[in-house]
């Protein structure tokens, strides 16, 4: 267990130096394996769940970008940041509506 968390923690680690770097492929990839890992609770759904948004929004997944940022809203529902996120990307696709 206590080895699953620093896995995970690695992986979150590992990502925000791809994101600080521009690799935004390779953070995405890096988040969603933090998101799989065993350790994730500890973590924080929430975290990985907005940084994974970030890359999306970095990489033109827009549709993925207000899916993550939807989940991390699930997972810390006052978190402006998520909220900050979900909105650029529904501007991106045009969802002036939104959910």
């Amino acid at each position: 267990f206590y080895l699953s968390m620093i896995e995970c923690a690695e992986f979150k680690g590992e990502g925000n130096k791809a994101f600080q770097a521009g690799d935004f492929l390779r953070a995405r990839e890096l988040y969603t394996q933090g998101l799989s890992s065993e350790g994730v609770a500890q973590v924080g759904f929430d975290v990985l769940f907005c940084n994974r948004s970030g890359a999306n929004l970095a990489l033109g997944d827009f549709v993925g970008a207000v899916a993550d940022a939807s989940a991390a809203i699930q997972h810390r529902p006052n978190w402006s940041k998520a909220f900050s996120r979900k909105g650029a990307a529904q501007i991106k696709l045009k969802d002036f509506a939104g959910p």
